[in-house]
């Protein structure tokens, strides 16, 4: 969230300046000829997908995750949702005759995520999560290719 200062000058002319804070309301100056109010914006957050995607890094049930904005269906607004693939061959050590048990691994998944989300700020929280056997596609440099993967940005 971020609030935008339109200051009132006696000439009637005004500025306007981003403030992340929303300590500045009242009045600039004692005799009001310069006073100030705050505006509410909704600005969007930038969103970082390797930042959240590092998170996932001491897990040993993970292979490796994609982080991908969805379109919020009653808001407009994006929701954090994560692809995940998991180690299916650290799952069959740490649990035995369970690898292939989809909604187990998902709760343990999901148990991990609600872990993750507790470090992270509001609006960087995943909302949700989905399960993906094949590893991602990944470049020259081993990094996803993002691109590829659009289909789950939709709901």
């Amino acid at each position: 969230m971020c609030f935008v200062a339109v200051f009132f000058l006696s000439a009637g002319t005004t500025e306007r300046c981003r403030r992340d804070a929303c300590r500045c309301l009242g009045r600039a100056s004692p005799d009001a000829r310069a006073c100030f109010r705050l505006q509410e914006r909704q600005l969007s957050e930038c969103h970082y997908p390797e930042e959240i995607e590092g998170h996932f890094g001491g897990i040993s049930i993970v292979s490796e995750v994609l982080i991908v904005g969805r379109k919020e269906k009653e808001f407009g607004g994006e929701q954090i949702f994560a692809v995940v693939v998991p180690n299916y061959e650290n799952l069959a050590i740490e649990h035995p005759g369970k690898e292939n048990d989809e909604e187990f691994i998902k709760g343990l998944i999901k148990k991990e995520i609600e872990q993750i989300n507790r470090g992270l700020v509001g609006y960087k929280k995943i909302v949700d999560f989905t399960l993906r056997k094949e590893p991602f596609e990944k470049n020259a440099q081993q990094k996803i290719r993002r691109f590829m993967y659009k289909d789950y940005e939709k709901a």
